[in-house]
């Protein structure tokens, strides 16, 4: 399997300011028709906010997303902060399945507040497979 990855990254602070960041992406054919996308920002001073990610498949058409990272929980096009602060989501993190191309939007919203994401994401990880 070829993947071809068009990147978009970025750190996205208090919402307003955009800074950039070096990253690097590593696609990897893991078998069994699967790629696997990995991240690493481990020589960076600040942690990456969010990530928007255009992959393409040469041969065929990406059929399902595993392991989405947990970090990373927030599709930034399509989330809402309620008055009461919660966060309701109008979509997932990753649009056209079913097509050779899809698109990733992830972010990460952590605060030591939050019960579930209160410390940040780890400088290197995995953002998902896709078969």
């Amino acid at each position: 399997m070829k993947f071809v990855a068009s990147v978009s990254i970025f750190t996205l602070l208090c919402f307003v300011s955009l800074a950039s960041a070096t990253v690097i992406l590593t696609c990897t054919d893991i078998g069994n028709n699967t790629g696997m996308l990995a991240y690493d920002f481990s020589n960076e001073a600040s942690r990456v906010r969010a990530f928007a990610i255009d992959i393409s498949v040469s041969d065929g058409v990406i059929t399902s997303i595993g392991n989405l990272n947990f970090d990373y929980y927030v599709s930034p096009g399509v989330f809402h902060i309620n008055p009461d602060g919660t966060i309701s989501f109008t979509s997932t993190p990753i649009t056209g399945l079913g097509t050779d191309q899809i698109i990733a939007e992830m972010g990460s919203l952590y605060s030591p507040s939050d019960p579930f994401h209160n410390t940040p994401p780890p400088s290197t990880g995995i953002l998902f497979t896709f078969t």
